[in-house]
């Protein structure tokens, strides 16, 4: 690698002391041709699957190889093995592909990702937007992809959110949180959107959820989580935040700033 080249690293650490265990990993390898900083990788997320002994790690960036071009930002994604830090299978697997191939005005960004123990597989979610299927260029929605154990693409990427009238640019879908209860391998997914529903508007953010099911498929439909200010007024509004499952009572809590 090279100066502003920015790729995804990883270091393992032992869980009873600070001792690190290897040197740092390079996970990504965006561009053909390294040391190229034209082709990056940021925002990385990461979550563990206990069965097999891997990690999977996402993250967005944009590259040249298949149909990928300069500034057509995806999702990427790579195991890893937690006994050994060292990648499994396909190297850099690309999991998102929304509008036409190529075509840099179709984003995908702030990938989260969670194993299920139930189903074996990995569910991420991230914001983009797409071109078919009442999205338009700029609406920004919610998607998720499953994905199998050992990295294969399991299905296409499905749409879950719908914020605002279809095909509307002005309501957007952002940073989603994706947790799974292990307990009967449904997911909540949380994210930060706009909406018109009641008195709420444009750029007056607010944190929903959606309950899914074990195959990534809606579960019910989405339920609002915060009340930032009084509604109708875009100068109060929630942020990103986080989430977190404990198995003792079977709960999620999410937080965010606001």
């Amino acid at each position: 690698t090279m100066d502003q080249e920015t790729e995804i690293w990883g270091q393992r650490i032992a869980g009873d002391s600070n001792l690190l265990l290897e040197r740092v990993i390079r996970i990504s390898d965006m561009g053909a041709v390294d040391g190229n900083p034209s082709f990056t990788a940021a925002d990385c997320a990461i979550a563990v699957d206990e069965v097999n002994g891997n990690y999977f790690v996402t993250w967005e960036g944009d590259d040249d190889s298949a149909t990928g071009v300069n500034g057509d930002v995806e999702v990427y994604g790579q195991l890893i093995a937690k006994a050994t830090g060292a990648e499994v299978g396909q190297h850099d697997i690309r999991i998102s592909a929304l509008g036409p191939p190529g075509d840099t005005r179709f984003d995908s960004t702030n990938a989260s990702p969670a194993y299920n123990p139930l189903a074996n597989e990995y569910l991420v979610a991230w914001n983009g937007s797409d071109d078919n299927g009442g999205s338009v260029r700029n609406d920004m929605e919610i998607w998720v992809k499953r994905i199998g154990a050992d990295g294969s693409l399991l299905e296409a990427s499905r749409r879950i959110t719908s914020m605002g009238p279809d095909g509307s640019d002005t309501y957007w879908a952002l940073n989603p949180i994706l947790r799974v209860d292990p307990v009967d391998g449904t997911y909540l997914l949380v994210f930060r959107g706009e909406d018109d529903a009641g008195m709420l508007m444009t750029n007056e953010f607010e944190v929903y959820g959606h309950r899914l099911n074990p195959d990534g498929t809606r579960d019910r439909e989405r339920e609002r989580l915060s009340q930032m200010g009084p509604d109708g007024n875009s100068q109060y509004g929630a942020g990103r935040g986080d989430m977190a499952y404990t198995s003792q009572t079977r709960q999620f809590l999410t937080v965010w700033d606001g």
